[in-house]
């Protein structure tokens, strides 16, 4: 507001609009509007994120609101040059503000769409009519025209008489769309003496009631709460109504996060070659394996199930000690090209699930990963644990997977996809991004930053298809995560980079 003011909404005497400790901006100003478009589609191109909630503040205003410069010239535009009524509580006046902020809500949707139609918008108002009469959100109009995937109302009750009949007004407003409908619970709020955290009974009988009314799922205000009392509400919830995996219907019944795919060194889809021996160090599950490095020619193969075709973040689990190989040789097998890591296992600062990357991997049963000591030195000990995959949803945002992930059949995909890898990564001062183009035609690969600023163009025309190679030299770049993005005709991928320096 003090660097645009004319962004303020503002109240009839010209006073900028405050309401519930807030001032507000006018949602209605289009440069406002894109303001707020710029935040979402940053967020959502950059962060691997389920969907984006709008609360009770967004999109609204307070009632009082309204007269900025902005608002008066369109409201005047589209009411032969008329002013808008003095009574900010004046009926049309209303509706007619209600309906502005109604289609930038449409567009807003567009937008979250555009990057994936899995990525949800939510959104959690007041409870109406209040919401309406006070803060201009057509709730309602959300419903009907579907631009609300989840409705979240906050019925924020400190009894569960209270809240029971402001459950049934929430499934009225739901209507035929009940099963989009999931009530938000005061749970915690705020501290010391003042805090509040709900009883468990009460708790309980929220739940049930819900489920009584055909009501599948709930959001919870502040979710801190559910470790509170030594996580004596989470432990209950588990133990009750949360005991069985949510299968979320828009998705198709899918496992959007599934669980990681995790293959220990001594599971059966670890095949071994060479002397490995059991050594009493705790791991993940159990000891660990080690080889001797005086004795070459040890390797382990770890196969996951990889649920179907997509980008996958790969860990492995490490308990460094200073006798282990400083050159642990790991090998990644991608569905195109494998690649080879070097890793420090006397590095005491990476201790647990560490990172190799992300990767594109073919769905079924893949050998992704190999271990050997061939870089050893003689007196040490290259040390083997488990392995993990888990999905990449920013880079893979349309990927099904089934909800039974060991035994699902792999999931067809087009044979024609573009891919984009790089290695190493992380890198300094230089990668190697390899790319596939699946068929003739214009290509360009870029590389942004994280507020989404070109920084570099590394291929910009028409190719034939097929594997290209090109180094992304980071001289002058500041360290921290890059993103390239590659566009093959109708193909797009995207890859993340991390510079250390």
């Amino acid at each position: 507001v003090q660097k645009f003011p004319q962004w303020a909404s503002r109240n009839a005497d010209g006073s900028i609009s405050k309401k519930n400790g807030f001032d507000w901006l006018s949602p209605i100003n289009p440069e406002v509007q894109t303001f707020i478009n710029a935040l979402v589609s940053e967020v959502i191109t950059t962060y691997d994120v389920d969907g984006v909630e709008f609360s009770d503040r967004i999109p609204a205003m307070p009632v009082e609101g309204g007269y900025d410069s902005v608002t008066v010239a369109l409201y005047k535009l589209e009411h032969s040059g008329n002013t808008p009524p003095v009574n900010p509580r004046d009926a049309a006046w209303m509706r007619w503000r209600a309906d502005k902020m109604n289609q930038w809500y449409a567009d807003v949707r567009s937008i979250i769409k555009a990057k994936s139609s899995h990525l949800f918008v939510s959104s959690s108002p007041s409870i109406f009519p209040w919401s309406y009469q006070e803060y201009l959100q057509d709730v309602q109009g959300w419903i009907d025209s579907g631009i609300a995937d989840h409705f979240i109302p906050q019925l924020y009750r400190y009894s569960f008489s209270d809240y029971a009949f402001e459950l049934q007004n929430a499934i009225a407003q739901a209507g035929t769309k009940k099963k989009i409908l999931f009530p938000g619970i005061l749970m915690n709020l705020g501290t010391g003496a003042s805090e509040y955290v709900i009883p468990a009974d009460y708790l309980m009988k929220a739940m049930a009631e819900n489920r009584k009314q055909g009501v599948n799922g709930e959001a919870f205000f502040y979710y801190e709460g559910l470790r509170k009392n030594n996580g004596k509400l989470g432990d209950t919830l588990k133990a009750t109504y949360y005991k069985e995996k949510a299968l979320v219907p828009e998705r198709g019944e899918s496992e959007w996060r599934f669980p990681a795919s995790v293959v220990n060194e001594t599971d059966s889809a670890v095949t071994k070659q060479g002397v490995w021996i059991q050594y009493l160090m705790k791991g993940f599950e159990g000891s660990v394996l080690r080889s001797n490095d005086s004795v070459p020619g040890a390797v382990l193969s770890y196969t996951v199930h990889v649920p179907a075709a997509g980008y996958y973040d790969l860990f492995t689990y490490r308990v460094p000690n200073t006798p282990w190989n400083s050159k642990a040789r790991y090998t990644v097998h991608t569905s195109s090209d494998s690649m080879l890591f070097l890793v420090d296992q006397t590095d005491l600062t990476k201790k647990g699930w560490q990172p190799l990357g992300t990767f594109h991997l073919n769905a079924g049963m893949q050998n992704i990963l190999t271990l050997d000591n061939s870089q050893g030195v003689p007196g040490r000990y290259t040390v083997a644990d488990a392995a993990m995959i888990t999905i990449n949803r920013m880079l893979s945002p349309d990927v099904v997977l089934s909800a039974e992930v060991k035994d699902a059949p792999p999931i067809s995909v087009p044979e024609r996809y573009c891919i984009l890898e790089n290695y190493p990564n992380p890198f300094n001062p230089s990668t190697m991004l390899r790319y596939t183009v699946p068929q003739d035609g214009n290509v360009r690969l870029m590389v942004f930053d994280l507020l989404g600023r070109e920084v570099r163009v590394l291929a910009d025309g028409w190719q034939r298809k097929g594997e290209y190679s090109v180094v992304f030299h980071a001289d002058g770049l500041s360290a921290g995560v890059y993103f390239a993005h590659l566009s093959a005709g109708p193909h797009r991928t995207a890859r993340k980079l991390m510079l250390n320096k």
